[in-house]
């Protein structure tokens, strides 16, 4: 598909060969030290093709694979604790909370039949975790 600009770009679904890559995405104003920063394609490899997680990139695939990713994004859905953590005291950058919290194994996003009954009783809420996006002239 061509845009404005001409290049080829498409979007598609993060796939494991993309995890290493998807760290340099994160956008800037997320605080992720380097700790966690390490830890994250191994959260993000567990997550993958959960049906609580959304992961999706923006490519130009007229460039090498490596140079490729254009934008990130990523979401989850929350439980029922997340949930009422929000609604009554949201912390401060939220994901980094969240990703914390996967990567000690204190959250993990709802599976296929609890999303199902979540969704029949209209309980069912996404994060974006972040997005980003290189932008080029």
């Amino acid at each position: 598909m061509l845009y404005g600009s001409g290049q080829r770009i498409r979007a598609r679904h993060v796939g494991h060969e993309d995890l290493a890559a998807c760290v340099n995405m994160l956008p800037p104003w997320l605080p992720v030290d380097d700790e966690l920063r390490a830890e994250l394609p191994k959260i993000w490899t567990r997550l993958l093709w959960q049906p609580g997680f959304n992961a999706d990139l923006i490519e130009d695939v007229s460039l090498p694979p490596a140079e490729r990713m254009l934008g990130l994004g990523m979401a989850i859905a929350l439980d029922e604790h997340w949930q009422k953590c929000l609604r009554e005291m949201p912390p401060r950058y939220v994901a980094l909370e969240i990703y914390r919290a996967l990567a000690e194994e204190r959250f993990h996003p709802p599976g296929d039949r609890q999303l199902g009954e979540m969704n029949r009783d209209g309980r069912v809420c996404f994060l974006v975790l972040h997005y980003a996006q290189r932008l080029t002239a």
